[in-house]
């Protein structure tokens, strides 16, 4: 059987350093916390009084926790969620703090208590510096979105390639004005939408102009000023990559009273493909991000995080799907009818947590 011994010689560090790195006491690099686990995992070692579950422990619990109100696309999140939980005999609770990070932070100090074995963030006020901080005792992870530089385990999708596939894909129908509606919010999904919307601009040989940017709020309503912002300028855009699909539903709606051809005279992308893009007309070009499949990559990986030696603290990016409908030219399969169809007499037999929307 292997000793610590082993491990601080097969890694080239010293004892005490494999003991920080187990205990997550104390400052080591990431490049030696790295060859320290990638030893454990090579000579197989499992520590004399490991902090990890054992098989006669009570049951892990982990907590879910929202930035603010529950929206209704992490229905499916939950769902994964909750599936995940019950494979691996894990209780769940749930929370939201409000957009307050002073209660964030009280469910945070829950967890170093022990009352919770571990935390889910569907987004987080935290930085990188304070998650890593948390990480040194404490499980979590992240789930939808990351945090730049937080080394968390996260589970999302490719958020830049995903908007570049979308603008790109506007870029080929011919369109070079192209707006893009964002948010004031720093949010780490919509940065990483803003950078894949620049990179395809450039690799297309076309200037990334700033005014071309309306940064509002989530939850705003205020299309008609948004228009009258776009309709002000010498070259108006004929495209728009919204980042939600809320945004793209009320910004069409306004489109539309103003008498805008859609899919013809202008074109529109959102994402998430969630209700909204295909409750009403046109229907939305968007993306698909495996909601159910997150929710549910997540517990098992915090799980295992819990239950064994070796950490996962990485980001994992989920497949996801491209949907090209009528708001850019296109019209919806009849695959992706089906396929719609299933999800919604599936989310109609699932019941369980009311989902409380936001106003967008």
């Amino acid at each position: 059987m292997s000793t610590i011994r082993d491990v601080a010689e097969y890694a080239h560090v010293s004892i005490a350093t494999v003991s920080r790195v187990l205990k997550k006491t104390g400052p080591v690099s990431p490049e030696t916390e790295q060859r320290v686990y990638e030893a454990i995992e090579k000579l197989a070692y499992l520590p004399p009084h490991s902090n990890k579950k054992k098989s006669n422990d009570k049951k892990l619990s982990i907590l879910v926790l929202f930035p603010n109100a529950i929206k209704s696309i992490h229905a499916e999140t939950l769902s994964g969620i909750r599936d995940a939980a019950k494979e691996n005999d894990v209780l769940l609770f749930y929370a939201h703090c409000d957009n307050d990070t002073t209660l964030e932070a009280s469910y945070v100090d829950a967890l170093r208590h022990g009352q919770f074995n571990a935390l889910i963030f569907m987004g987080t006020f935290f930085q990188a510096t304070e998650l890593l901080q948390i990480r040194k005792t404490c499980q979590i992870a992240l789930c939808g979105e990351c945090v730049e530089g937080s080394k968390i385990l996260s589970v999302a999708i490719d958020f830049e390639q995903a908007a570049y596939d979308e603008v790109t894909h506007l870029l080929n129908r011919g369109h070079k004005k192209i707006g893009i509606i964002t948010t004031h919010q720093r949010v780490w999904s919509s940065v990483q939408k803003e950078n894949g919307y620049r990179r395809a601009l450039i690799e297309h040989g076309l200037p990334v102009e700033e005014e071309y940017f309306f940064y509002g709020r989530f939850a705003f309503n205020n299309t008609r000023y948004i228009l009258n912002y776009f309709e002000s300028m010498d070259e108006p855009p004929t495209a728009y990559f919204c980042i939600s699909d809320d945004i793209a539903r009320a910004f069409c709606n306004c489109l539309l009273e103003r008498n805008y051809s859609i899919g013809q005279e202008l074109a529109i992308c959102g994402f998430d493909d969630s209700k909204s893009s295909t409750s009403g007309y046109p229907l939305l070009t968007t993306i698909n991000q495996p909601f159910y499949e997150m929710g549910h990559k997540v517990v098992e990986m915090l799980t295992s995080n819990m239950t064994s030696v070796i950490e996962h603290n990485d980001i994992i990016n989920l497949p996801y799907k491209f949907y090209i409908r009528e708001s850019t030219g296109g019209v919806i399969s009849k695959q992706e009818k089906q396929e719609k169809q299933e999800k919604q007499e599936s989310s109609e037999k699932q019941g369980g947590i009311n989902f409380e929307e936001i106003p967008q």
